[in-house]
């Protein structure tokens, strides 16, 4: 028998029966089974590491290895790489970068597509994330008045000369 292992043939089937008399050749499949997420590896006899040449005496369980994909995650900002994560095996958790603040702007988020979901998962493809900082309209700012000293060239701060504002960065 020949066991997808978690796979599938064409057919859609977790196995393929074939019949193979005691002492013949034992011939690999000609087509191979398929994984998402996963690339296949060969053939491998259940407890052995490797496919008997000829038939043995006995019914046989032959396992096929799979190899996980990995793919990258890029993170921009404003068109822009802001990190990336390479190497990340399909299935794997993914928990998104956390961004520096940036003084005046809030950072709106990590969006896959425009959408706030993004998958709790690693899939069978590279994932590009996108965020954006959006400006603040209530970043407070300060106006300080100076004024020059005609005698000596020098600048003082005048008296109440100086204001608080709130504004758009």
């Amino acid at each position: 028998t020949w066991n997808a292992n978690g796979g599938a043939f064409v057919n859609g089937k977790a196995d393929s029966v074939v019949t193979v008399a005691y002492g013949a050749k034992v011939s690999a499949l000609s087509t191979a089974p398929g994984r998402t997420g996963y690339t296949f590896a060969g053939w491998k006899l259940d407890g052995a590491d490797e496919v008997p040449a000829m038939m043995p005496a006995k019914a046989t369980n032959i396992l096929a290895q799979w190899m996980v994909n990995k793919h990258t995650i890029i993170y921009m900002v404003e068109d822009t790489v802001y990190a990336r994560v390479d190497s990340v095996a399909y299935g794997t958790d993914i928990e998104p970068v956390t961004i520096n603040e940036k003084p005046g702007y809030t950072f709106s988020g990590w969006k896959l597509n425009g959408k706030d979901e993004l998958p709790k998962t690693m899939p069978d493809s590279t994932v590009v994330l996108a965020g954006k900082w959006t400006a603040n309209d209530s970043t407070a700012y300060t106006v300080i008045v100076y004024a020059q000293n005609a005698d000596n060239e020098e600048y003082g701060e005048l008296p109440e000369s100086s204001e608080t504002y709130y504004g758009t960065t």
